[in-house]
């Protein structure tokens, strides 16, 4: 009798756990009508920018960031008008294409002002690139498709070996002619780069995106996020010792390790996978930081409204609909305060602009 009893007591607790998992689980479907309405307030204030002469920082510079995410908007939505605009800006003075220089033709500066540019940037590339590909898709535009190409083979000029080490260097400093020694994680593509090689038989970029995935798995810490940097000039210090992706003082921020993660969602959908649900693990007390080895938090500092954004599209990339919609409750709110916010939040307007694209466009 006892046995059957405590058979019974087992039987109703596992019901109950798995009830209460199904109801931790269990999320609004997506208000569709609600992210029509945000990203039509968020397009508003972007017109905005584009109108007063491009997204202009209080510094006094435009970043590629800033337009590659609008134009890549742009091309989502269809909107040839907006991505005319930009594309005038891109074609004049974010990619370089000098005759007496050919050494940096295709490199994309990470900013630009009234000063001649500084420094090229890779994660800037990627991004240029990217809204060009997906403009030249869109709008039918070969020659934006073709100049995609040329960023992405000025940005593999970025690639190095050092210390046995394959990476792509941060930066080329346009004034002292040097390269960066280091290398972020955020500065590989590996799906973008794999797509375009793809599409026009480059079999030198379907190594650089086959070394850059390798590079990204070499790289996850043990909490399951990918780590911050590459510094192959380590190596003369710590000769004997194998060296990848580390994090100054293991600090890892939350943002970047997603933005990595959804670069190989195709090519290396374990990883993807992994930060994923690191952070689905969190919700909804997701912080900025947290240590690579033990996956504690490492301040009480709350995540941005980029978090949010990544992690839905990672989320979508992944096919895990409750994730999307936990991400989207997450931070809608916030994307909607953004219309009427302060002024100089092109960054995370663009990142929210490309999430509810994808949403919106998804079946």
């Amino acid at each position: 009798m006892m046995r059957h009893a405590l058979a019974g007591v087992i039987a109703l607790s596992a019901a109950a756990l798995l009830t209460a998992w199904f109801l931790a689980r269990r999320v609004a479907p997506l208000d569709l009508d609600a992210l029509r309405e945000t990203r039509a307030a968020l397009e508003a204030r972007a017109g905005g920018w584009v109108s007063a002469g491009g997204p202009r920082r209080a510094d006094g510079f435009v970043y590629a960031v800033d337009v590659a995410h609008l134009m890549e908007h742009a091309a989502w939505v269809g909107d040839a008008d907006l991505y005319l605009r930009l594309h005038d800006l891109v074609a004049r003075r974010l990619v370089l294409d000098d005759p007496d220089d050919p050494f940096t033709r295709g490199f994309v500066p990470w900013r630009v002002g009234d000063a001649p540019p500084d420094a090229s940037g890779t994660t800037e590339a990627l991004r240029v690139a990217r809204a060009l590909w997906r403009g030249g898709e869109r709008f039918d535009r070969p020659a934006d498709r073709a100049l995609a190409s040329v960023i992405l083979t000025g940005y593999a000029r970025h690639a190095f070996v050092d210390q046995g080490i394959w990476h792509v260097r941060n930066y080329f400093n346009l004034g002292t002619r040097a390269f960066a020694n280091d290398s972020y994680l955020v500065d590989y593509d590996a799906d973008f780069v794999a797509e375009v090689a793809a599409a026009t038989g480059d079999a030198a970029l379907a190594d650089v995106a086959a070394r850059s995935v390798a590079l990204v798995r070499a790289s996850v810490s043990p909490s399951g996020l990918v780590h911050t940097l590459l510094q192959p000039d380590l190596r003369t210090v710590y000769p004997d010792v194998e060296l990848s992706g580390f994090s100054p003082n293991d600090l890892i921020q939350l943002n970047n390790a997603c933005i990595v993660a959804e670069t190989v969602a195709r090519s290396a959908p374990e990883v993807a996978a992994a930060t994923l649900a690191f952070a689905d693990a969190r919700l909804p007390d997701v912080k900025r930081w947290y240590y690579g080895r033990t996956g504690e938090a490492a301040s009480d500092r709350e995540a941005d409204l980029v978090v949010h954004a990544c992690f839905a599209r990672l989320a979508l990339a992944l096919g895990d609909d409750v994730s999307v919609r936990r991400w989207v409750a997450a931070g809608l709110p916030g994307w909607r305060g953004m219309a009427e916010g302060p002024a100089e939040r092109y960054y995370t307007v663009g990142e929210a602009l490309l999430t509810l694209d994808r949403l919106l466009a998804a079946p």
